[in-house]
């Protein structure tokens, strides 16, 4: 029996074919580990420049550190151990006589310092003017030069430039004379944690004033007001004793009467607002309206019938159809402060507005009485 080998029909797969596979599957898998050993190295690479960056200091997520952690930390107790001995030192300096170097000599050296034969000076009231913590100018001890009696100069650490106001009135005047105000600079230096003057008291002149300022009210509300009468009674409440100030205050609001009563009776003279009223004088506020014054008033003191003027900055809020004082304001509203230029806010100072009727007007430079 025969048997016959049967030709292979060109549609079968050729015997290569598993071959192929083959290879092209090893392939992949030669791509894959080049990916990966790229990778890898990658990896690698990227952790040494971090490292590199991190021992440069370049980007280090070290957090900065706030200003307000680097500012020196106030010694209370040094700081008034200082103006304690500075006030003390200048009544004494000023007051003293020849043979009076002793009391001189426990605030600062003695040698050398002449004195009057009799006291010049009576004074009285001091006060601390400014206090200004400082490192002192010092000489290093291997510098050349002349040194002080005690030896080389060196750094003290933290001291103190004090000036001290004082009330002084020539030994001989007139006992009707007013005092005038006089201010001394006394440097005082810790020796541990002694203090000590660095030298005598030296007159200086009294510490500079700024100029005028521009205040936010633009508006001045007429007298006639509901505005300038709600503040009106509550101004008479709060200081001369008229009603209960609950009644003109808002709910919630902490601001209480002075008692006793500093004065006998109020009047509002003048009142500016940062709000113009003018468009609805008569009308009642909305609810939760909002608005800022400053309230100028002429007072009479409760021990003697004389007149001042007193001023307050006050906050108040519209309420059921009327208005309530929120705030006693700890300062008047500032041009600056609500973008008002200081051309149309020149309002600054008490004014009268005698019985103009007009509920606001556009404030104009105010003169004072």
């Amino acid at each position: 029996m025969k048997i016959g080998l049967r030709k292979k029909s060109s549609d079968e797969p050729k015997e290569s074919a598993p071959a192929t596979e083959l290879h092209q599957w090893a392939g992949k898998q030669a791509t894959a580990t080049k990916a990966m050993k790229l990778g890898l190295f990658a990896a690698i690479g990227s952790g040494v420049v971090a490292l590199v960056l991190v021992l440069a200091g370049v980007g280090s997520t070290t957090p900065i550190q706030s200003k307000a952690s680097t500012q020196p930390v106030i010694d209370t107790a040094r700081e008034a151990a200082a103006t304690d001995l500075a006030q003390d030192f200048v009544l004494t300096w000023l007051q003293s006589k020849r043979g009076d170097e002793k009391a001189l000599a426990r605030f600062v050296r003695t040698d050398g310092m002449s004195l009057p034969a009799q006291a010049s000076y009576t004074a009285s009231e001091p006060r601390i003017a400014s206090v200004k913590a400082i490192d002192p100018p010092t000489r290093n001890q291997g510098s050349t030069g002349s040194t002080s009696q005690g030896g080389p100069l060196q750094a003290a650490g933290q001291n103190y430039a004090i000036v001290v106001s004082v009330s002084v009135v020539p030994v001989g005047a007139d006992p009707a004379a007013t005092p005038e105000r006089r201010y001394f600079s006394v440097p005082v230096v810790f020796v541990g944690d002694d203090a000590r003057a660095a030298a005598v008291p030296a007159a200086v002149a009294a510490p500079a004033t700024g100029g005028d300022l521009t205040l936010g009210y633009r508006f001045r509300v007429g007298l006639d007001h509901s505005l300038n009468q709600s503040i009106g009674q509550f101004l008479s409440a709060m200081v001369a004793g008229a009603g209960e100030i609950s009644r003109y205050t808002s709910p919630g609001a902490p601001i209480r009467a002075v008692t006793p009563a500093p004065y006998t009776s109020v009047q509002i003279t003048d009142l500016v607002s940062d709000t113009d009223f003018s468009a609805g004088a008569s009308g009642a506020p909305a609810d939760g309206a909002t608005v800022r014054v400053l309230a100028t008033a002429t007072v009479t003191a409760t021990d003697r019938a004389q007149t001042s003027t007193v001023q307050y900055p006050l906050t108040a809020i519209a309420r059921g159809g009327r208005w309530e004082v929120s705030a006693l304001d700890p300062m008047p509203l500032l041009a600056n402060s609500t973008g008002v230029s200081a051309a149309t806010s020149a309002i600054s100072g008490p004014t009268s507005t005698g019985t103009s009727t007009t509920a606001a007007v556009p404030a104009a430079p105010a003169q004072p009485n």
